[in-house]
């Protein structure tokens, strides 16, 4: 939803709310920090227990099913009905428009699905950095997956202050040394979000301490980091910043789903849970991807301020049926299908 409102402006809001919502953008950070978070906590112990070629097959096959079907689905539809991206068909197949720096390569088709080119090397990378992370002892304390989580985010700031030294935080986004390309779209720069997850989901699965007698806690941190996110998305002067593009979201949101994930009962988790918030958050992938193509349907533009809330209303509302259909008609079955054929 926060991508959603930041292509899709909500009437009426402007100033300081309008400028929050502009600011979704930020949610594909979070994307790649929960990434990591799920693939470590879904992972960790079987790579634990030594890699080998089954253990290879079995996650890369996993991933593709997840990923791939409904990603090639829009992919061949954009295709079809607007040809003109800029670069062969092939590129937009493998996923690789977003290593381009022409942004309308990157851009070309279906905006969002650049993130996937992203999303994907990052599942090729997994298990490298696991291996890595397992070798150096990250994971065997408290103490060193929190100075791991430090150093990553010193070195992910010091990389956004670079970009702002040199000027290059200041080039428009269509600059192949923009900020913006480097920082935002870059797969091997988002790699400090997926450690960032990495690192959040061992600590709550081996280290977070649970005290049901102190039950405020869950509730202060979740308040005061969905405030902190918002506040600093209402921030005129981080605002398509250089670190607004990465490592300003990335910290925030990583403390945010690691504190949701270690109080799954309490506080902004609990509602989270309920089945129709588990069925929007299983068919959001769909709706990530349809919400661009879905665009032409909004149709009128002209009406009054009442209608056209009323409208955008009703357009969410279809946007996410329509994801929901496409969750269960095109991305279920398809990721069975491939797991069923692999051995």
């Amino acid at each position: 939803m926060m991508v959603f409102v930041s292509h899709y402006p909500v009437p009426l809001l402007g100033g300081w709310a309008r400028q929050v919502t502009e600011a979704g953008y930020a949610g594909v950070t979070f994307f790649f920090v929960l990434s990591g978070f799920i693939l470590t906590y879904n992972y960790v112990d079987e790579f634990e227990k030594g890699i080998d070629l089954a253990l290879l097959i079995r996650y890369f096959v996993a991933r593709f099913a997840r990923i791939y079907p409904l990603y090639f689905f829009f992919i061949s539809l954009g295709w079809l009905t607007q040809p003109s991206s800029g670069a062969p068909f092939w590129t937009y197949a493998l996923a690789l428009q977003t290593w381009s720096s022409d942004l309308g390569v990157a851009y070309g088709i279906n905006g969002p699905a650049w993130s996937i080119g992203v999303e994907l090397f990052l599942y090729l990378c997994f298990p490298i950095l696991i291996s890595i992370c397992l070798k150096l002892g990250l994971f065997r304390s408290r103490g060193t997956i929190l100075l791991s989580a430090s150093l990553v985010a010193a070195a992910m700031i010091a990389i956004a202050v670079v970009f702002v030294l040199t000027g290059q935080s200041q080039l428009p986004s269509q600059d192949p040394l923009s900020a913006h390309r480097w920082l935002y779209r870059t797969p091997l720069l988002r790699l400090g979000d997926f450690v960032l997850g990495m690192l959040g989901a061992v600590y709550v699965m081996r280290f977070a301490q649970h005290n049901p007698q102190r039950s405020h806690i869950p509730i202060v941190a979740h308040s005061v980091l969905v405030a902190t996110i918002i506040a600093l998305m209402g921030m005129k002067s981080n605002h398509y910043s250089a670190l607004s593009w990465d490592v300003a979201f990335a910290i925030p949101g990583a403390l945010l789903i690691a504190s949701l994930a270690r109080w799954p009962t309490s506080g902004v988790a609990r509602p989270l849970a309920s089945a129709p918030a588990v069925l929007l958050g299983e068919a959001s992938y769909a709706f990530y991807l349809a919400h661009m193509p879905a665009g032409p349907i909004r149709g009128v533009t002209s009406l009054q301020p009442l209608s056209e809330l009323v409208l955008y209303a009703m357009f969410v509302a279809l946007v996410i049926s329509l994801s929901i259909g496409l969750h269960v008609a095109i991305e279920k079955p398809a990721r069975k299908l491939i797991r069923r054929l692999m051995p």
